[in-house]
């Protein structure tokens, strides 16, 4: 898949027609993308909770959408993109992350603990490994 584009597009009509999975396809080719795209601006993120994330039927369409014109807007310029559309689009991508099934779980779980009272504090665990500033 060589200097996969989305102005040459991620995917072709004919791609989509004939495969018996298109959206497999798709998410394939787009995690292709960022993939090689990420690893040129050192961008760590991923890919498996991106893929369940994007998996999530609670994923809002509008995170995908902006998402959609990152990746026209980053294309456009040739992926020569300010450190404010990176940040963007790192931002859109952990977001992605989040709807990851598995994490929301474990967020849920440490939110309940929390409000349990099942968490040691910073100065707790300072104080139990010797941790902390003498003035």
């Amino acid at each position: 898949m060589a200097n996969q584009t989305i102005t040459g597009p991620i995917i072709s009509l004919s791609e989509v027609i004939k495969s018996r999975e298109p959206k497999s396809l798709t998410e394939q080719r787009l995690i292709s993308l960022l993939t090689k795209r990420f690893g040129d601006l050192q961008i760590i993120w991923n890919p498996k909770a991106f893929r369940e994330g994007l998996n999530n039927p609670e994923l809002p369409s509008n995170i995908l959408k902006k998402l959609d014109s990152l990746l026209l807007l980053a294309e456009t310029i040739d992926w020569k993109i300010s450190k404010p559309l990176k940040d963007e689009l790192d931002s859109t991508v952990e977001d992605i992350e989040t709807f990851n099934p598995s994490f929301r779980m474990r967020l849920k779980k440490a939110s309940e603990e929390f409000r349990a009272g099942k968490f040691i504090a910073l100065e707790a665990l300072e104080k139990k490994f010797g941790l902390t500033k003498k003035h």
